[in-house]
C-alpha cells in the first residue's frame, strides 16, 4: 500500500515536471516587418519573417494610409517552430501614387507581437489631358494633348473613329519620363470630308494605362476644286477644265480669267451636285484677243468654304 502510495506521488510529479518544461519552451512569438518586392499603382507585395516560439502561430499584416493602420490581411498560419518562418502578402485595391504603411503582426496562445512599422508608395500611372484638334482639312487633321509620365518610361496613342467605339489608332510613341505635363501630337489622314470623328488619349506605363476623355472634331466640307487644261484655243475663244469634288455638301463652280492674275472676268456659276466624287467641268469663253496670254482658275464653293483652284495659262492664236 505504501509503494502504491510513493508511485502515484512520483508519477504526479514527473507529470509537474513534463508541463513546466513544455511551459519553458513555448514562447510569445517574434514578428519582423521586412521590404516591400514589388509595388504596382494598386497593389504591393510585403514580406517579414515569424519566430512561432514553438506553438502554433498566426500572422497577418495590418496596413492602412497612417500608422492607425485599418486594414488587414487575413490570418495564415506561420506553423509551430522555434526559428524563422518568412511569410509575405500581396495588399490589393490600394490607391495610385499613395504612401502606405503596414506592420507585420504575430499570435500565439502566449501573446502577440508586433514588428516594426515600414511605408511604401503606390506608383502612379501616367495623368492625360485629350486636347483640341488642329490643321483639319477635308481628309487629315492633327490629334493633340498632353501626357504627364508621372517619372516612367510612357508612351501613348490616340483612339480615333466616327463612333465613341473609335476602331483605330494611331502608332505609339514615347512620353519619355519627365514628372511633368509632356505635349502629345499625332496626325491622321485618309477621313471623309464632312464628318464628326471622336478621338481620345491614351498613356501607358509600368504603373498603368490611363485613358483621356473623349473629343471630337469635324472634317472640312469646302469643295476640292483642280484646274485643267484648256482646249479648243482660238484667236478669241477657249474651252477652260477642270474637275470639282462637292464633299458631299451643294456645290457651284465657275472660272475666272484674265490677262494677270488679278483676273477680271468670270463664267456663270454652274451646279456640280452634292457628291463625294470628282466631277469633270467646263466652260467656254469668248471675246478674247488674239496672240494673247491669260490666267484662269477654277473656283468651287459650297457652305463650308470657297476653294481656289491652281493659277494656270494659255494663248490665243
Amino acid at each position: 500500500m505504501r509503494a502504491t502510495r510513493w508511485w502515484s506521488a512520483g508519477g504526479a510529479s514527473l507529470v509537474a515536471l513534463a508541463i513546466l518544461a513544455g511551459a519553458a519552451t513555448a514562447a510569445a512569438p517574434t514578428a519582423a516587418t521586412g521590404p516591400t518586392t514589388a509595388v504596382g499603382s494598386t497593389t504591393a507585395t510585403v514580406t517579414g519573417t515569424v519566430s512561432p516560439g514553438g506553438q502554433a502561430t498566426s500572422w497577418t499584416i495590418e496596413y492602412g494610409t497612417s500608422t492607425a493602420y485599418g486594414s488587414k490581411t487575413a490570418a495564415k498560419s506561420a506553423g509551430s517552430g522555434t526559428g524563422a518562418t518568412n511569410v509575405s502578402a500581396q495588399l490589393s485595391g490600394l490607391n495610385a501614387g499613395t504612401t502606405y504603411h503596414y506592420r507585420l503582426v504575430a499570435t500565439n496562445t502566449t501573446a502577440t507581437s508586433t514588428g516594426a512599422d515600414a511605408v511604401f508608395t503606390t506608383l502612379s500611372p501616367p495623368d492625360v489631358t485629350t486636347g483640341g484638334a488642329s490643321s483639319i482639312t477635308t481628309s487629315s487633321a492633327t490629334l493633340n494633348g498632353t501626357v504627364d509620365p508621372n517619372g516612367r518610361a510612357t508612351t501613348y496613342y490616340f483612339d480615333y473613329g466616327t463612333s465613341t467605339s473609335y476602331g483605330t489608332k494611331t502608332a505609339a510613341r514615347s512620353a519619355g519620363s519627365a514628372t511633368s505635363a509632356q505635349s502629345a501630337a499625332a496626325g491622321i489622314s485618309g477621313l471623309q470630308a464632312n464628318r464628326t470623328y471622336h478621338y481620345r488619349l491614351v498613356a501607358t506605363s509600368d504603373a498603368g494605362t490611363t485613358v483621356g476623355k473623349d473629343a471630337s472634331f469635324t472634317t472640312s466640307g469646302a469643295p476640292v476644286a483642280e484646274t485643267g487644261d484648256v482646249t479648243s484655243v482660238t484667236p478669241a475663244s477657249a474651252t477652260l477644265r477642270g474637275a470639282v469634288t462637292p464633299n458631299g455638301l451643294s456645290t457651284t463652280w465657275w472660272f475666272e480669267y484674265g490677262t494677270s492674275t488679278s483676273y477680271s472676268a468670270k463664267t456663270s456659276n454652274q451646279r456640280a451636285g452634292s457628291g463625294t466624287a470628282a466631277r469633270t467641268v467646263a466652260a467656254g469663253i469668248k471675246s478674247l484677243r488674239p496672240a494673247t496670254t491669260y490666267h484662269y482658275r477654277l473656283v468651287a464653293q459650297n457652305s463650308k468654304g470657297k476653294t481656289l483652284g491652281g493659277d494656270r495659262t494659255f494663248a490665243t492664236t
